[in-house]
């Protein structure tokens, strides 16, 4: 050991090491954000799911579709609105409000998967870290 000499790496090798070393960076990013994803979760599923439902589905999904619907619509029709196209207008809402009510529940059971994966792999760390004492 004390007679060794270093050998110097090659260059393959120190891109290698970068690259493990970026890739350790990212999923350290990686679990932070998704550490920081679950703690908003458990404070919005607390709420309840007939809240999430209603505030990100219905009013949020509907809001900026409609939005973006009326301005596209605005724009093509060089903002001319006839009677006819505030009925399209109202019976696109409509639709959009029912396809916000189905993003809504389709989020939650999503956001919900995700959360439980979380907590089993937190508690899974938990356990591995006790029966290793």
């Amino acid at each position: 050991m004390a007679g060794e000499k270093k050998t110097e790496l090659s260059p393959q090798e120190k891109k290698a090491r970068r690259t493990q070393a970026r890739v350790r960076e990212n999923q350290a990013r990686r679990a932070e954000r998704e550490a920081l994803a679950m703690q908003k979760w458990s404070v919005m599923r607390q709420k309840g799911m007939l809240h999430y439902v209603i505030k990100q589905g219905l009013f949020a999904w509907t809001l900026m579709t409609s939005v973006i619907y009326i301005l596209l619509l605005g724009v093509s029709l060089k903002f001319q609105f006839t009677s006819e196209i505030w009925l399209q207008i109202g019976a696109a809402v409509l639709f959009f409000a029912i396809g916000g009510i189905l993003f809504g529940f389709a989020t939650w059971y999503l956001s919900e998967s995700r959360y439980k994966r979380h907590m089993a792999a937190k508690t899974g760390k938990r356990d591995a870290k006790k029966t290793k004492k």
